[in-house]
């Protein structure tokens, strides 16, 4: 169905789907999977969630977006409201210019979005939301599977890059595998650091070289796609 005929009877279908999902009536159809081309030769797969799929994502974003922006931390910045790249990248210029660092480090996130472990992002969520409702939507999206070339392929890992509610999952699988992690160690004395969905920058004042290893394991268990480019050292003033 198209947004324009589902236009045609639009409070008719909204209530219809608000009926179902509050019945649990509601059931989540398979995303179509299509391919964009990256800046380097390579496609990028999406999954394009359905017409009402979209639409329930999009309210749960914005119930979930109120919950976890009070949790999220100052350096993640990927898909944040109010927040975008050239934000992270002024952080990082106040860090490199206005810290004392001793280390830059730059790495990609590969397949970042395919690498979720979906049974780890519901437990993730399970911290901070108590409505089973919630929680049993989102379980219909991820379990739902992608239609490619008409097979329905289902897997336990990813969150379906391009639907609606992957970017926020992602931030919330990347804020309890990686970014309290790298507060709690207490390895870091200043940390200019920004994180992105796919890829992390972060100058480092640490108390050992220990505290360098465990940025990159941290990294590593996210996926094990990470790639860290060139560790600089850099001496600052």
């Amino acid at each position: 169905m198209t947004w324009s005929d589902y236009g045609a009877d639009l409070e008719g279908n909204l209530a219809s789907l608000h009926d179902r999902v509050h019945r649990g009536a509601y059931r989540a159809l398979p995303s179509r999977r299509r391919y964009i081309p990256k800046p380097d030769g390579r496609q990028r797969p999406l999954a394009i969630a359905a017409l009402e799929d979209k639409i329930v994502q999009r309210a749960v974003v914005a119930v979930l977006n109120a919950v976890y922006e009070e949790d999220f931390l100052g350096f993640s910045y990927g898909f944040r409201p109010r927040r975008s790249q050239h934000d992270a990248l002024d952080a990082l210029v106040v860090g490199i210019t206005g810290k004392k660092v001793n280390y830059i480090l730059d790495a990609d996130i590969q397949k970042f979005f395919d690498s979720v472990s979906q049974k780890w992002l519901v437990r993730f969520l399970e911290h901070r939301i108590k409505d089973r409702r919630i929680l049993r939507l989102i379980q219909k999206w991820l379990k739902a599977g992608v239609l490619e070339d008409g097979v329905v392929k289902v897997s336990e890992e990813g969150t379906g890059q391009g639907s609606v509610i992957s970017p926020l999952l992602a931030n919330v699988y990347l804020h309890y595998k990686f970014s309290r992690r790298f507060t709690d160690k207490n390895l870091v004395r200043t940390q200019p650091c920004t994180v992105s969905l796919q890829s992390f920058n972060c100058c480092l004042k640490l108390k050992s070289n220990s505290g360098l290893d465990f940025t990159c394991g941290s990294l590593v268990s996210i996926s094990s796609s990470f790639t860290p480019r060139p560790i600089r050292q850099y001496s600052s003033s």
